[in-house]
């Protein structure tokens, strides 16, 4: 439960900036996918960074759902480099998660370049599977958001993030 309470006070937080629902959505949306992409080397905070630039996001947000779900780019290695086989229609690499990360351990750069291939594959693996992956946490996320209130005493689904109303016939 600690944990949620500082997700939801985090998320106020962004509200209380004047961040949308819409908007928060797509920084964790495309934090977790971008997070997931199999060649590392500091690419998912590149790539982040690179995208709150040029879609004009908030920049904190989408780099902590980057950090924060970074484990997931372990978890979906094997999906998505069963993908990027199925795909080029390359023949299966019988390998776990378990078998890889053994190697790595023991060799990193030998084992980088036995599965340059693999990681190739799981990364257009991912090219592929990514934009679907942005677009069900989005759909997802907005919702969910909206219930939020930005402010103590604020009803959740307020149009007005600040609680203050601009609309003058509402003054009446």
């Amino acid at each position: 439960m600690r944990v949620l309470r500082k997700i939801l006070a985090f998320l106020r937080d962004l509200l209380r900036q004047g961040l949308s629902p819409e908007k928060i959505a797509l920084c964790l949306a495309l934090g977790l996918a971008i997070s997931t992409v199999p060649i590392s080397f500091g690419l998912g905070t590149a790539l982040c960074t690179a995208a709150a630039v040029a879609l004009r996001l908030n920049l904190p947000a989408i780099q902590a759902a980057n950090w924060a779900s970074a484990p997931l780019q372990v978890i979906l290695f094997i999906p998505y480099m069963r993908a990027g086989e199925f795909l080029t229609r390359a023949k299966p690499l019988p390998l776990s998660i378990a078998q890889i990360s053994a190697m790595f351990r023991a060799d990193f750069w030998g084992s980088l370049a036995r599965l340059w291939g693999s990681i190739l594959r799981a990364t257009l693996g991912w090219a592929v599977i990514a934009p679907l992956e942005v677009l069900l946490i989005y759909v997802i996320l907005v919702p969910l958001l909206r219930m939020i209130p930005a402010l103590p005493g604020q009803r959740a689904g307020d149009a007005s993030v600040s609680g203050a109303d601009t609309d003058p016939e509402n003054d009446a």
